[in-house]
């Protein structure tokens, strides 16, 4: 490996870096000359690609980069690749500038084809969602702000200045320019990032900025909100010149930056013009910068995928902030559960406290399950919180990080006894194609991949001898004080009640029982097992997984358990005694009926409602929100062997394992 390699050995840390190098055939760690833009490795890299003949590689953030900026430890969604120089060089050193200027590139994402109905879908994508670079703020178009004409600040020493022909008197010229063809109308400053989060300097005089028509928009604005605010935006290369274009605004550049010289904007730079062939297009701009030039990796496998999939994931992101936003009370919440609800809530827009003494009149309270909230906040709304249904590689009672979490401001799912959001869902929702699609897509990667709700491992498992010929039936043990039970199973109590009432109805059937894991690892206080339980069942299940299980059976009998639910998606009748949130819906033969539960659901329509609908995913490892299948995809993977338990997390669970055992002795 090259000197330059080793000196910057940092570069190939970037997740993004490396997943190029390694997948991309033409590129070669031991042949290539890597860098990073014009900062020091950049510049060494194209120093040793001149002196050894070697390929030059040149990375820079793509276009859409992610949430935050990148030195906030932003999870990167795209770089840009270049093989010549960099985009924000003026003398036309770039990849970018030489195909707009008609160049034949061989590499396969310059030659590959692009229709124009897929530009368009892109661009009118973004337009429509409001997503920019760095994406730390949603849009929300509820500003009252005067129309105007925006200003681009920058940042003091950006390279992008200095290599598009620009001195610093430049942003001067251009506020005052702003100023004074403003005719009398507000003038925006937008400014960067960098001000706020490293607290860098802005390039325009503080004389200027005071001028009584200036006024400096939030911190927290968007790019969308500040653009829908003026028609005409004056930039020196900031990249918001781009998207300005993008949203049909009228730019005046004062710098050489990529976008500028092709007819698309006004220039007003002193510098002379870089070569400008021939004038492009808005949208063979946008396709050679977006969709050729940045390369996107799939925020939750780091994989290739297209442009549109990283809107996909920003909106989703949006999405959960939005539901996450407000003045949050905890109630009843474990110190591990309080370390996990910020990741839930979102990084946006969401204030939480586990101190009572902070209520407002604005306050949402926070509890767990149906756990009673105190009598000093019953007078506020109450969301509650449980587990989702694909939820972790490892138990939750071990402190296994949750894929999945649901909040419900109705009631929560196990509780027959009164409405909920999941209830209210499957009562009222009318689904729509896409998501009967998406359930179905979910439900196959299910059943193909064995996925369950604590994913324990997958093992080949066997009937005994004795069982042919008979109707085998499979019950699922529970924890006997599981709140599920006790607020969902209004006749029967316990396992052995529901084994007995079993047997009462199919006296000739073969009974398998499996006892619920978290009792056979200690991680329950209940025990897993009872004097007498051999004259209860015919078969008990020690090893195995739940999925091989029920897939060998003829039926599964449950109280409430989960498992009935993921019986059902493996196509498999189920019987419920109790009232399990699956059950009602005629989609199970059921002991009991719940009056609340008023019309009839397909399979996809239940898993729809269950798995996609009701439940808040998150990417354990990013801690960025994903959908049910991303999340389905991540457990599946057998490269994932993520565990966020500290030590301490780790000796607890030991600990309580040990103490419940014995317990059980006494």
């Amino acid at each position: 490996m090259s000197i330059h390699k080793i000196l910057y050995r940092k570069l190939f840390q970037h997740p993004l870096v490396r997943e190029y190098l390694i997948s991309e055939s033409s590129s070669d760690l031991n042949h290539d000359s890597v860098g990073w833009g014009y900062k020091p490795s950049g510049r060494s890299a194209m120093k040793n690609a001149n002196q050894e003949s070697q390929q030059l590689v040149l990375f820079e953030d793509a276009f859409i980069r992610s949430m935050f900026p990148g030195y906030l430890q932003a999870s990167p969604y795209g770089i840009i690749v270049d093989q010549s120089g960099i985009y924000y060089d003026s003398d036309g050193k770039s990849d970018l500038i030489k195909f707009l200027n008609g160049h034949s590139l061989k590499q396969a994402h310059w030659e590959k084809e692009i229709s124009e109905s897929e530009v368009i879908q892109v661009i009118n994508r973004i337009r429509d969602s409001g997503v920019s670079k760095y994406n730390c703020y949603p849009p929300t178009t509820k500003h009252d702000l005067q129309k105007g004409i925006l200003v681009v600040d920058q940042t003091k020493g950006d390279a992008a200045i200095q290599y598009a022909g620009m001195q610093a008197s430049d942003f001067d010229r251009m506020l005052e320019d702003a100023l004074n063809e403003s005719d009398g109308a507000p003038v925006y400053i937008k400014t960067h990032p960098d001000h706020q989060y490293r607290k860098k300097h802005s390039c325009f005089k503080v004389s200027l900025l005071s001028h009584k028509q200036v006024h400096i928009l939030p911190n927290n604005i968007s790019t969308l909100d500040a653009l829908s605010c003026c028609e005409r935006v004056y930039v020196g290369t900031s990249l918001l010149g781009m998207e300005a274009l993008i949203h049909s605004k009228k730019v005046i550049t004062y710098g050489w930056s990529f976008y500028a010289g092709w007819g698309l904007t006004e220039d007003r730079s002193e510098s002379p013009q870089p070569i400008r062939e021939k004038p492009v297009s808005l949208h063979k701009l946008f396709e050679a910068a977006y969709m050729r030039y940045s390369h996107y990796y799939d925020p939750d496998t780091g994989k290739p995928c297209g442009i549109l999939r990283i809107i996909d994931h920003i909106e989703l992101q949006w999405k959960h902030w939005k539901l996450g936003s407000g003045k949050w009370i905890t109630s009843s919440l474990s110190s591990w559960k309080k370390q996990l609800l910020p990741h839930y809530l979102g990084k946006q827009g969401s204030f939480v406290s586990h101190t009572p003494s902070e209520l407002s009149e604005q306050s949402q309270i926070l509890t767990w399950g149906v756990k009673p909230v105190p009598d000093n906040l019953k007078n506020y709304p109450v969301t509650r919180i449980e587990d989702g249904f694909i939820r972790s590689r490892g138990l939750g009672a071990e402190f296994n990080f949750p894929l999945s979490w649901v909040f419900d401001d109705v009631g929560i799912y196990f509780d027959a006894r009164t409405p909920s959001k999941l209830k209210n869902i499957l009562n009222e929702h009318v689904f729509s194609d896409k998501e009967i699609s998406d359930a179905e897509e979910l439900i196959t990667f299910l059943r193909e991949n064995k996925i369950t709700k604590y994913n324990l491992g997958i093992h080949d498992v066997k009937l005994p001898k004795e069982s042919g010929g008979k109707r085998t039936i499979l019950i699922p043990g529970q924890v006997d004080s599981d709140a599920s039970i006790k607020y969902g199973s209004p006749k029967l109590s316990n396992n052995r009640e529901l084994l007995a009432e079993v047997r009462r109805q199919h006296p000739g059937a073969y009974i398998c029982y499996k006892p619920h894991p978290d009792l056979l690892k200690g991680a329950r206080k209940d025990a897993p097992l009872w004097d007498g339980i051999e004259d209860d069942v015919d078969y008990l299940i020690m090893e195995g997984d739940i999925i091989s299980w029920i897939q060998a059976v003829d039926e599964v009998h449950t109280l409430t358990s989960t498992v009935g639910f993921e019986a059902l998606i493996h196509k498999k009748p189920v019987h419920t005694y109790g009232l399990p949130f699956y059950a009602g819906w005629g989609l199970t033969h059921d002991w009991l009926k719940c009056e609340r539960r008023t019309t009839t659901r397909t399979l996809l329509e239940l898993a729809c409602a269950t798995l996609i609908l009701y439940p808040t995913y998150l990417n354990p490892i990013t801690k960025e929100f994903t959908t049910a299948i991303n999340a389905a995809k991540i457990l599946a993977n057998p490269e994932f062997k993520y565990d966020s338990r500290s030590g301490l997390l780790k000796a607890v669970g030991k600990i309580k394992s040990l103490y419940y055992k014995l317990m059980r002795r006494f």
